[in-house]
């Protein structure tokens, strides 16, 4: 592995500031239209902008407890490697993430008998940091399986820009896959979960509720949440809301509510701010202030 101060004593190409800027515009519309791909559009616009043979990113992910980097995306000589990997601490991504900074890599497998069968052969490899939130979470690189191809300051430059940017986007994607995933719990759910804001004013009504009481999610939402008729929760709400303000969840508060029917349900809830409820013998409802 060798510092990118290497790449100063190389003749650098001049800028294509245009042809940038027009791979920023392209990502930001992928990220409109189709943000799943967006690490694959990143690969690809690496490739073109750096003339690379290969491109592609190594994450880190939750699921083996970041002990691998996992090729989620690459394009060029290398694609069918894609979903390939390579250890955490030993490799040429895991020293890019060591030291915090732009690497070059030649030839690894002198020193790392995994990349051996991985061919065509690495001649260099320029790899940047990809951060998330700030956190360092993989590697974006580039690379060259000849030396017809040496990389220069403005491959650099060229890269940590895009780094900035799609780390920015997969971001992005990330939240909106997290508050997908929580509305798919949240509407599967056999509990009552229900929302409201701060004037009492139901904004969520989950399939659960429709179960429990009756009504339609279209009946209720905009609707006072006092359309249940739950008198202990009046007497005691303005205590609860005290509690909540301070970070305690409230659990196990014993009420009587009313269906659509006009029959009367014994409920207990638990009430806490965005926060998952479970239901106890087919009587509980969540009201989340």
């Amino acid at each position: 592995m060798l510092s990118t101060a290497e790449l100063a004593r190389r003749p650098s190409r001049p800028p294509d500031h245009q042809g940038e800027n027009n791979a920023l515009i392209f990502l930001a519309q992928s990220m409109a239209v189709s943000p799943e791909g967006i690490l694959q559009k990143l690969a690809d616009i690496a490739l073109e902008l750096c003339r690379a043979h290969s491109a592609g990113l190594s994450l880190l992910e939750e699921e083996d407890q970041e002990s691998n980097f996992h090729w989620r995306a690459i394009t060029g000589q290398w694609a069918s490697h894609v979903n390939g990997g390579t250890p955490r601490n030993f490799g040429p991504c895991g020293a890019v993430l060591d030291q915090n900074k732009a690497m070059i890599c030649s030839h690894p497998e002198l020193d790392f008998a995994y990349w051996l069968p991985i061919k065509p052969v690495l001649e260099e490899g320029l790899l940047i940091p990809f951060y998330i939130n700030g956190k360092a979470v993989g590697t974006i690189w580039v690379v060259a399986h000849d030396t017809s191809r040496r990389f220069d300051m403005e491959d650099l430059r060229v890269m940590t820009n895009l780094g900035i940017f799609a780390g920015a986007a997969y971001q992005t994607y990330l939240s909106l896959n997290a508050t997908k995933r929580m509305a798919s719990i949240v509407e599967s759910s056999d509990d009552a979960i229900i929302s409201k804001d701060l004037k009492a004013v139901i904004t969520s009504w989950n399939n659960g509720a429709t179960r429990m009481f009756g009504y339609k999610a279209e009946e209720m939402i905009g609707k006072p949440i006092a359309i249940l008729n739950l008198p202990d929760w009046h007497d005691a709400e303005a205590s609860i809301l005290e509690q909540i303000g301070r970070g305690v969840r409230v659990q196990d508060f014993e009420t009587v509510g009313v269906r659509k029917d006009g029959s009367r349900i014994d409920i207990s809830l638990t009430i806490s701010p965005h926060q998952e409820c479970r239901r106890q013998d087919h009587r509980r409802v969540a009201n989340c202030a």
